[in-house]
């Protein structure tokens, strides 16, 4: 199963968008997954990603998709896109 969180932002912003995905947001994600799973009896491995959407300002959109962004267990610093 994979969980997606979906962040966007204007380009020529500060900071990427997937700054936003803090520990507190991951754990948070992380929650609620898990209380999705046990409430639905499923046994099945979750992957947490990450989309980055980017607008500009001629209306153009970019998406950076990053796979398994951060990990359920272990080490929680974000994978090595981060």
């Amino acid at each position: 199963m994979c969980i997606v969180e979906v962040k966007s932002r204007y380009e020529n912003i500060m900071y990427q968008a997937k700054e936003s995905v803090t520990k507190k947001k991951q754990d948070k994600i992380k929650k609620t997954a898990l209380i999705y799973l046990s409430e639905h009896e499923y046994d099945l491995q979750i992957r947490f990603d990450v989309a980055e959407v980017y607008f500009t300002k001629d209306r153009k959109v970019y998406i950076n998709y990053i796979e398994n962004a951060f990990e359920t267990d272990g080490d929680d610093d974000f994978a090595k896109d981060f």
